[in-house]
């Protein structure tokens, strides 16, 4: 890996909004070049504490969205997505 936030992300996508790119403390987001780019990109770096248990509620919680909710459901749109969700 060479450090670089996905370039094409950025293009294809063109975010208007403000972006959080949230990771572990792998080598390859904490080198300065992974820093650098994402700030030439208006990225904000987000990095859990190291724990290997930060992530463990937030996975388990889309684990079930998904399976019990996402991959029973047939929804076109955003819009429809939220609503159903919501």
């Amino acid at each position: 890996m060479t450090g670089e936030p996905n370039r094409e992300a950025v293009i294809t996508r063109k975010p208007k909004e403000k972006v959080i790119h949230h990771s572990d403390r792998g080598s390859q987001y904490t080198c300065e070049e992974f820093r650098k780019a994402a700030q030439e990109s208006n990225i904000t770096l987000s990095m859990n504490s190291g724990s290997c248990y930060d992530n463990a509620a937030k996975e388990s919680f889309f684990h079930t969205l998904k399976t019990e909710h996402v991959y029973l459901t047939e929804i076109q749109t955003r819009e429809e997505t939220i609503n159903n969700i919501f």
